[in-house]
């Protein structure tokens, strides 16, 4: 993206280009993952997050900004949210000696079950420790290296219980079949660029990333399962990318090349009909090796006064099945192509793209082999999982526009110009506005095994395959300064999807969602500042879900009823470097769940899971 130069009109054409790479990386759609990786001094929310609410957006930093945009040498900080009992530890340290810098974070959560807002109890909790390392070395101008060690740790995480249910007349299990015992991943990340006398820059980055899992349905449960069952997980990860760049001319131009190879074997072991918890029952991935190869050249002009055109081409190469008795190879291009342009000073800048954006089939999608029964058995269940070693890759047709304009007194959420004067600020305001379409050809889709094109058996087994889909999206965002002491922010945000192969619409879709936020906020003697202020969230009914394995997947877990969630929350910090954030969430203690639930295993059928009720939360941060 070329959001820099949406931001600032005045850069040239050739700094438009952005660090990030101009296509993206896409993801399988709704894919369960594990936690994601926080920063451990992440004070935009309330101390813990919580997967089983997930809002869009959260209030800005405020007054704390200063303290976490500045380079204090120590920063630490503690909290605890009522939501589970969770408490908070986290601290992180910078020491410089001339060209040389090196940094460290800890962070340590422990969290439990919460009371939802009609007052029943939510089977939840973890124990989670993250930590990293870094260091820094600009040795002479135009040199830089990089070495990063991250590992994140957690513990026991607590999943809501499976139970059999039976949806249009097709038995499910619905809930986690397992509890993760542990999750752990270790990455370690080089990296360097160096500038040549022609002003181009010559960077290399890569890393190792080591991922590990375990889990049962039975080390944390006090209700023992008839069939226990136990799986795990390995995966191991190398990439590289080097990339070659000038953007001191009049064409700014970027060339490089991307590597990835990963290796992942998942195994399960136990479960229904097989009476060892040594006995090898499924597969979720078979000792399968991937390895990808990405050219890529990026390119931005100005043809005109104002204007920017930016033009990318990726080439990818893939191989992947060594281990099994199948191997595929892909060779498949994309191409972006983005028109940006600045209208007069002041203005707003807009930008359109249209692209070819082409995604490779996930290890996952390929090759999972979870039979639900003993291998001798043929019948198979809704339970089983099986890959798809036949999928095409997916290939995005993306249509993207968006428009931001600034006031010319706007410098940041609750930053209001020094010589501000009492009364309405017109001039402090930014408005973005940003929407996309896509029609996607074969794209990967779960679904449940009917018999359909090219599916051999009827026995709404879940499996992966290949459909015409199509997706929609629009966001607006405003933000207002309104007066020196008052600030305001509206996020509206509409999703659509559709398998268009079915006319069902497609799962993993989140509601239509508002945020409004008002913050007051004021000096505190001499040195500190104080705010108090509101978030209003607003999500709509989702009516529009896929949740019949007859007709479709039924991978939502039903259709959603709307919520409204009212938060209060206030910031104190006084002096420089100490700072305390209280807030009180779910205010009228509404009983919610959210569209999309949170999934850390593999599990095809969720029920609804209600998220946390009235909660007060507290952090508190010293730096020096």
């Amino acid at each position: 993206m070329v959001l820099a130069a949406l931001l600032a009109p005045g850069l040239t054409a050739a700094q438009s280009l952005s660090e990030a790479p101009l296509i993206p990386r896409l993801d399988p759609h709704d894919r369960p993952g594990p936690l994601p990786i926080p920063a451990p001094a992440d004070l935009g929310t309330a101390p813990v997050f919580n997967l089983y609410r997930r809002d869009r957006i959260t209030p800005d930093l405020g007054i704390l900004s200063p303290m976490m945009e500045g380079t204090p040498s120590v920063r630490l900080g503690a909290g605890y949210g009522g939501a589970g009992d969770a408490i908070e530890t986290f601290g992180q340290a910078l020491l410089r000696h001339g060209p040389y810098a090196a940094m460290g974070g800890i962070a340590w959560r422990d969290v439990g079950g919460y009371d939802d807002g009609a007052g029943a109890r939510t089977r939840y909790g973890y124990n989670r420790l993250t930590g990293n390392l870094g260091a820094v070395a600009t040795p002479r101008d135009g040199t830089a290296l990089r070495i990063t060690l991250l590992h994140d740790d957690v513990r026991d995480l607590k999943m809501p219980l499976g139970r059999p249910v039976v949806e249009f007349g097709v038995p499910l299990v619905s809930g986690a079949g397992a509890d993760p015992l542990f999750t752990t991943r270790t990455a370690l990340r080089l990296g360097g660029e160096h500038r040549l006398e022609s002003g181009a820059r010559i960077r290399l980055d890569g890393g190792y990333t080591r991922f590990d899992r375990e889990a049962d349905n039975f080390t944390l449960r006090t209700s023992l399962p008839v069939n226990r069952v136990r799986s795990e997980i390995a995966a191991n990860i190398f990439d590289a990318r080097l990339a070659l760049d000038d953007v001191a001319g009049p064409v700014a131009w970027r060339l490089g090349l991307d590597l990835r190879h990963e290796n992942r074997n998942g195994r399960r072991f136990g479960g229904p009909g097989v009476n060892s918890l040594a006995t090898l029952s499924g597969r979720q991935a078979p000792g399968v090796d991937k390895a990808e190869l990405g050219v890529f050249g990026e390119g931005a002009i100005a043809p005109w006064q104002g204007g920017r055109l930016a033009l990318a081409l990726r080439l990818y190469a893939e191989y992947f099945g060594a281990g099994v008795p199948v191997s595929r190879r892909f060779t498949e291009p994309s191409a972006l192509l983005r028109l940006d342009h600045a209208f007069a000073a002041g203005g707003p800048a807009a930008h359109v793209s249209l692209g070819r954006i082409a995604r490779l089939p996930a290890i996952e999608e390929l090759f999972f082999a979870l039979p639900s029964a003993p291998l001798f058995n043929a019948q198979g269940t809704p339970a089983r999982q099986v890959g798809n070693p036949t999928l095409s890759p997916e290939i995005h047709y993306r249509l993207e526009a968006g428009l931001a304009w600034q006031g010319a007194g706007w410098q940041g959420w609750m930053r209001p110009p020094p010589a501000t004067a009492p009364g309405i600020d017109t001039s402090a305001w930014r408005f973005a506005l940003t929407g996309h379409a896509s029609q996607v050809e074969d794209f990967i889709s779960r679904d449940r095994a009917r018999g359909q094109h090219g599916v051999l058996r009827r026995d709404f087994a879940a499996i992966w395959r290949n459909v015409d889909a199509a997706l929609a999206g629009v966001e607006a965002d405003l933000q207002w300064n309104l007066t020196r002491n008052f600030s305001t922010r509206a996020n509206l945000a509409w999703n659509w999807g559709e398998n268009r192969d079915t006319g069902v619409p497609l799962y993993g879709i989140a509601p239509l969602e508002a945020n409004l936020i008002a913050e007051w906020h004021d000096r505190l003697f001499d040195e500190g500042r104080w705010s108090l202020g509101a978030k209003l969230r607003l999500v709509a009914a989702q009516n529009r879900a896929d949740i019949n394995p007859t007709t479709g997947s039924g991978y939502d877990v039903d259709r959603s009823n709307a919520f409204a969630l009212l938060d209060i929350f206030a910031s104190l910090r006084w002096r420089e470097g100490v700072a305390l954030r209280v807030g009180l969430d779910n205010v009228t203690n509404a009983a919610f769940a959210e569209h999309l639930p949170f999934r850390t295993t593999d599990d095809t059928n969720f029920a609804p899971v209600r998220g946390p009720g009235r909660a007060v939360w507290m952090r508190a941060l010293i730096s020096f």
